[in-house]
């Protein structure tokens, strides 16, 4: 790779062509050139940044997304003897292979059921997701169940049923499933 390589005549003649159609930008007047190399038009005014003071809460507004941690009114000590394998599971659902619109209407069919028969705890596997290197061209997603079922089960209709999701014991598929502790029937 030659590093002082000079323009050839071709190359220094189209160069001059560029530079007469460019229009110069000055970033301290404000302007932005328009295409049709008109009057320049004003650029809109930022909104003002009040100054950050050390201490001072913020006051941005996030949403909240509903995802598989444990809530704070989690009852520690049922999740601790369910972990330990004194509380068990009262029913379970697995949704391997499923693709989305199967896996939605067979877990509200379970959580209903189960909350119609007075269930408490039910365990809700969803598989990891695929591994391994994305061979085809367009990528797919990794672990779609998994990561659908807990914002399904905080959404409704089953948020009404649902008091609690929390992620399984290693026990009873770990990463790839989930606790579901239901409401008591009224």
């Amino acid at each position: 790779m030659k590093r002082n390589r000079r323009l050839s005549e071709a190359e220094t003649a189209l160069w001059k062509k560029v530079v007469e159609k460019v229009l110069p930008l000055d970033p301290d007047s404000g302007f932005v050139p328009t295409p049709d190399r008109s009057e320049p038009r004003p650029l809109p005014a930022p909104a003002p940044i009040r100054p950050f003071v050390i201490g001072e809460k913020s006051t941005a507004r996030t949403e909240a997304v509903p995802r598989a941690t444990m809530p704070a009114n989690t009852d520690k000590n049922r999740l601790r003897r369910l972990k330990k394998g004194q509380l068990k599971v009262d029913r379970r659902v697995d949704l391997h292979g499923l693709t989305l619109a199967e896996a939605r209407p067979v877990l509200n069919n379970f959580v209903f059921g189960a909350h119609a028969a007075g269930k408490k705890v039910l365990l809700v596997i969803t598989g990891k997701g695929k591994s391994g290197p994305d061979i085809d061209v367009i990528p797919t997603r990794r672990g779609i169940l998994r990561q659908q079922v807990p914002q399904w089960l905080a959404s409704a209709p089953l948020r009404e049923v649902v008091s609690e999701v929390v992620p399984a014991h290693r026990y009873h598929g770990g990463e790839g499933a989930c606790y579901v502790f239901l409401r008591r029937r009224r």
